[in-house]
């Protein structure tokens, strides 16, 4: 666990992946991988202090646990990136849960550190992904989210194609 956040740590988010990933996935249990990342965190800890960013990644994760499904495994993948993972769940659901988290996260009061928005990148699990293969894709997506403005969610090819084909093409949700 960890201790700021009392989210999964990285090793532990490693360990489920590759546990959820081992065996390939038929379609019909497709794993759903979000990465979240929250916009110019940098800038809050320059201007506010590392206190501040502390709050802010504690009460992002609170955030998170709050607007995710039980089923729904959350860990912080290092610095003010996170992971989401969601087993058993359409793409369309996943991307109105998406949209709730960046809308919640958007309308946060986080305090003296002023508003905090997130970007995300979402990829959908094929039954030849790894845990490296599917986190590309996520990652590639969350900074075509960075580079398209911020504060927006980005699927991959896989993900908007529901599991036909593996070039990744990231398309905005």
């Amino acid at each position: 666990t960890d201790p700021l956040t009392q989210l999964s740590n990285r090793s532990h988010t490693d360990e489920y992946l590759k546990k959820h990933l081992s065996h390939g996935l038929p379609a019909r249990h497709a794993l759903i991988v979000i990465i979240a990342d929250i916009d110019h965190f940098k800038a809050v800890n320059d201007n506010y202090g590392h206190l501040a960013g502390d709050h802010v990644l504690r009460e992002f994760s609170q955030l998170l646990k709050e607007h995710t499904r039980t089923q729904d495994f959350v860990g912080r993948w290092g610095g003010e990136e996170f992971i989401i993972a969601m087993p058993d769940i359409t793409p369309g659901q996943a991307v109105k849960n998406a949209e709730r988290l960046r809308s919640a996260i958007e309308d946060y009061d986080f305090g003296s550190s002023g508003p905090v928005t997130a970007s995300f990148g979402v990829a959908l699990s094929t039954e030849h992904d790894t845990r490296e293969s599917l986190i590309g894709r996520a990652d590639e997506c969350l900074y075509k989210a960075k580079s398209q403005g911020r504060n927006r969610i980005i699927t991959d090819k896989v993900f908007a194609q529901s599991g036909h084909g593996t070039q990744v093409s990231c398309n905005q949700a």
